[in-house]
């Protein structure tokens, strides 16, 4: 039997107030991804972080299938104690993230992100196995798959979590992490049409 918990704000973990200054979030990888220079800016420039009609257009709806998932769950989920929104911080990873669903089972735990898209991308994978190296480390209990469930087609993607594509994630991190601390620019996405509409446009003036 499915039971759902959906924890008051004060049952959160709260980030601590001496966080290493070098946390990221799992979303850096999903961007990172992406575009690794909107990471980069980000960090460079915290202070600018313009909203697009595409950012606001995929936050709606995600607020949709959260209040939707807090009445019925998808079917093909395995059975267990639900979490909504669980936020997670582990130190020694320097990672910090909240995740859409967070499914604790007999055998251990599974991770569901949601995705306003019709197919998965190989970077949406990447923050996944964030989001499972988050898991397992703070609650203790392996992650060996997590779902992508794509919000237009109301379908779930299994993704295998294998630890290979773990040590690939934890790689990646410090990767971002020597990039900011370096104050390196890296170099911009070879698909320049992603470049159209990105909120840093302005700041790359090597290409424009």
């Amino acid at each position: 039997m499915t039971k759902t918990i959906d924890p008051p704000a004060a049952e959160a973990l709260p980030l601590p107030p001496e966080v290493d200054p070098w946390t990221l979030e799992v979303s850096d990888l999903k961007q990172y991804g992406y575009c690794p220079r909107v990471v980069y800016y980000r960090y460079r420039f915290p202070d600018f972080r313009p909203e697009t009609y595409k950012m606001e257009s995929g936050e709606n709806a995600h607020e949709r299938i959260r209040r939707q998932m807090r009445r019925r769950l998808p079917r093909g989920l395995p059975e267990g104690q639900v979490f909504h929104e669980r936020l997670l911080y582990a130190p020694s990873l320097r990672l910090v993230g909240k995740i859409d669903l967070l499914i604790e089972t007999e055998s251990g735990l599974v991770v569901v992100d949601y995705k306003n898209a019709r197919r998965v991308r190989p970077n949406w994978k990447d923050q996944l196995a964030a989001y499972a190296l988050l898991a397992e480390t703070v609650l203790g209990k392996p992650v060996e798959h997590g779902f992508i469930y794509l919000i237009p087609l109301r379908k779930l993607e299994t993704v295998p979590l294998s630890a290979r594509r773990k040590r690939a994630v934890q790689e990646r991190l410090a990767e971002i992490i020597r990039m900011i601390q370096e104050e390196r620019q890296p170099d911009p996405t070879p698909k320049r049409n992603r470049c159209l509409d990105c909120e840093y446009k302005r700041f790359c003036n090597d290409l424009f």
